[in-house]
């Protein structure tokens, strides 16, 4: 009997498609824009419909149902799938985190290296005075078409930000064409920890035969499994997530589209997933999975939204693509510092207390893009296009002291001793371009080139005696840049191509924090791109691999420093550079049996001493931070019929991430040393037409995986992995 294939992405694989029964597919749900007409998957990495395997760049893909069906849950379950690609959380409260590609990493603080998109959407600030990069989106996989990361500098088509690479969310697309409908329930517990659940639907509602309204809404505890040894309380890393997409889609005639959509998300916790290390030692003061915290510090709240309209015009010779956004968030957190202040409170006759810093801070930003695209068809194709982006932000951080047994306000009145308040703008215009030719039979070449230009404002107040006395600073900045892209491709056949990319990458700079010892404003930095890459699907289809090579230099690098009192400031040092090699491969050697895996290799240091000015120390050769030379992931999925109506799977994935030095360290306070570790996922589950039910456990062997550290005061404050999780989800499909 003949088999009818399509192609289904699979988790863990670089994003080429290989062959699966058509069974496996219609389970799994459909995702039209996933797949062309001709079964191939495709990517808009280019800003341009493509096949994957003929973008000339390391592009990574990952389906929305292929997320679902390994019930991956948050943006770590995303990353494990990506060969190198890094998620710190770097507040060390569960508020912030940040995303890493090929190993550009000097730390916490600094503006972001990784572009972050919702569709044609971008996100978050673009400076690290709106608090840029450290609030990465965790949206939920049930209305994700798929994610797409692009590996190395995007200066060309992204812009500023995405020197190190792009993370970018594809949500699904309303269809007219026909109802669907799905639900679905889980709960998981921690070994030896908390409880978490979550709920969640989606539904696609034809309106007419050429407008569609698709919504979806969730709401997801995820448990907590970290004790406070000060006040008792276990499992104070839990954490509450909710919120929803409404999208409209409306065809205007044969030629012409929009579609209005709105992503918000509501995100709450009381803790944060870190225990304390001895300075000294570097091993846990407490025991594993423990911090001291004063009473009532900890908590965490951000709120995300962002809002587009898209509009699509075929104009024959080439298609206009005009995206409005808006991107609004609010972060608050407090982190207790009291290691670090109490006896400097006690010095100034303020005993027995503890601190905590409070971080209250917004961002309003509006974005246009409009571009031009060509056609397809033709041995010359190009694309040009304009971008603006308008960003506002107020940050507010003060010292809030208490008393440090209680928690409760401090008996005696007392002056503000830190407060300070920023308000920030960031504009930015650019123009950008692309031009691609067929010089030969199979042999392809294209060039890109953007040109933009920022300025920058930043109104501080300062307000007490920590922060060297009241005063009011007023800083600017300006500065532009040009990136280039230039790119060769040869394709042995229509499933295998080899290419090779230049590429360089752009990180803006901007008004500094206006603290004792630190320069008025702080400069960009650039990266510069070499690689080389081989990508295949063959096999009759069953077999895909990729290949890429790298080699990026780093010039200029942006450093968060301290000063003495230990306020943060922002600057330039040194050059970096990073190599390596990531591989990813997907294989279906029989029916219902699926085997992938990547591993990347990343090799990146220092190639130049950071500033000679304390505390901050690095030299020549020292490693970056947060990053594995050795990183890896293998998986194995296994479908076979247990019945006429239901179908049994089997599944289980192994992930290692190699050791890792922490952020650099100071003159008195030495980096730590990240351990490696390695992570065992298992599910087995049942499902037919509609329905299916699934158990799983998440890291079987309970490891204690380390993912950052971060020094404060007398400790290093050590981030780690979800210890072993039990869980079931069950999901019907109307």
């Amino acid at each position: 009997m003949a088999l009818h294939f399509k192609f289904l992405l699979i988790a863990g694989c670089s994003g080429l498609a290989i062959a699966q029964p058509a069974a496996a597919q219609d389970a799994a749900g459909a995702g039209a824009e996933t797949y062309s007409t001709d079964g191939d998957i495709v990517v808009t990495a280019n800003k341009r419909t493509q096949r994957l395997v003929d973008v000339p760049a390391a592009v990574s893909a990952v389906s929305g149902e292929a997320l679902e069906a390994i019930n991956a849950t948050q943006l770590s379950d995303y990353v494990a799938r990506v060969p190198g690609l890094i998620v710190d959380n770097v507040s060390f409260s569960n508020g912030a985190t940040q995303l890493t590609i090929r190993g550009l990493n000097t730390g916490t603080g600094g503006n972001p290296t990784v572009g972050i998109y919702i569709d044609d959407s971008p996100f978050g600030g673009s400076s690290n005075n709106s608090f840029g990069g450290s609030t990465v989106p965790d949206l939920d996989p049930q209305d994700l078409e798929r994610v797409e990361v692009l590996r190395g500098p995007q200066g060309t088509l992204y812009g500023a930000g995405s020197l190190g690479g792009l993370f970018k969310y594809v949500t699904k697309a309303p269809d007219p064409d026909r109802f669907t409908a799905r639900l679905q329930v889980d709960a998981q517990e921690v070994d030896a920890g908390g409880i978490g659940y979550g709920v969640r639907g989606a539904t696609n509602l034809p309106v007419s035969d050429t407008a569609a309204l698709r919504v979806s809404g969730y709401y997801r505890r995820d448990p907590g499994f970290i004790d406070n040894v000060t006040t008792g309380e276990t499992d104070v890393n839990d954490a509450r997530f909710y919120g929803g997409r409404a999208a409209l889609g409306v065809d205007l005639g044969e030629n012409w589209k929009i579609r209005l959509s709105a992503v918000v998300q509501k995100q709450e916790a009381d803790g944060s997933a870190v225990q304390d290390h001895s300075l000294a030692t570097q091993l846990p003061k407490y025991g594993e999975l423990r911090q001291a915290r004063a009473p009532g510090t900890g908590a965490t709240s951000q709120f995300i939204g962002d809002y587009s309209l898209s509009v699509e015009g075929d104009l024959g010779f080439a298609v206009l693509t005009s995206t409005t956004s808006i991107d609004r968030q609010t972060v608050g957190f407090d982190l207790d510092v009291s290691s670090s202040y109490s006896a400097t409170l006690a010095n100034n006759g303020i005993p027995d207390a503890g601190a905590t810093i409070i971080t209250d801070a917004d961002l309003d930003k509006i974005t246009q893009e409009i571009r031009l695209t060509s056609a397809s068809g033709s041995g010359l194709s190009w694309q040009v296009g304009t971008f603006y982006t308008d960003e506002d932000a107020n940050l507010r951080q003060y010292l809030d002291v208490f008393e440090l047994s209680t928690g409760d306000v401090y008996p005696a009145p007392l002056p503000t001793l830190l407060d300070a308040r920023v308000k920030s703008s960031f504009e930015e215009f650019a123009l950008f371009g692309n031009l691609s030719y067929e010089i030969a039979p199979n042999f392809d070449v294209m060039g890109g080139i953007r040109y933009s230009h920022n300025k920058q404002t930043r109104l501080q107040t300062n307000v007490g005696p920590f922060l060297g006395g009241d005063a009011t600073f007023n800083g600017k900045s300006t500065d532009e840049s040009t990136t280039y892209l230039l790119s060769a491709s040869y394709h042995f056949s229509k499933d295998t191509m080899a290419y090779a990319r230049f590429a360089t990458g752009y990180r803006p700079g901007g008004p500094n924090n206006p603290v004792a010892g630190t320069p008025a404003s702080y400069g960009p930095d650039r990266t510069t791109n070499y690689e080389i890459g081989f990508k295949t699907v063959s096999l009759d289809r069953t077999l895909s691999f990729d290949i890429a090579a790298f080699w990026i230099a780093w010039d200029d690098i942006q450093l968060n420093q301290r000063n003495s009192l230990g306020l943060n400031f922002n600057g330039n040092g040194g050059k970096a550079r990073s190599r390596g090699i990531e591989a990813a491969l997907t294989w279906a050697p029989i029916d219902g049996l699926t085997l992938d895996g990547n591993i990347a290799y990343t090799d990146a240091e220092l190639t130049q001493d950071l500033p000679a000015a304390p505390p901050t120390v690095g030299f020549d050769g020292d490693k970056l931070p947060s990053v594995p030379k050795w990183a890896s992931q293998f998986g194995i999925s296994y479908e076979t019929p247990i019945s006429n109506e239901w179908t049994g799977v089997l599944g289980g994935s192994w992930r290692y991430v190699g050791k890792r030095d922490g952020y650099f360290g100071t003159v008195t306070q030495p980096r730590f040393e990240l351990d490696d570790y390695h992570v065992v996922d298992l599910r087995l589950g049942v499902r037919n037409e509609g329905f299916s039910a699934t158990a799983f456990v998440k890291n079987l062997t309970n490891g204690h995986g380390q993912v950052a550290a971060y020094t404060l005061g007398s400790d290093f404050r050590v981030a780690v992995i979800q210890p072993r999780t039990f869980g079931i989800s069950l999901a019907q499909k109307f």
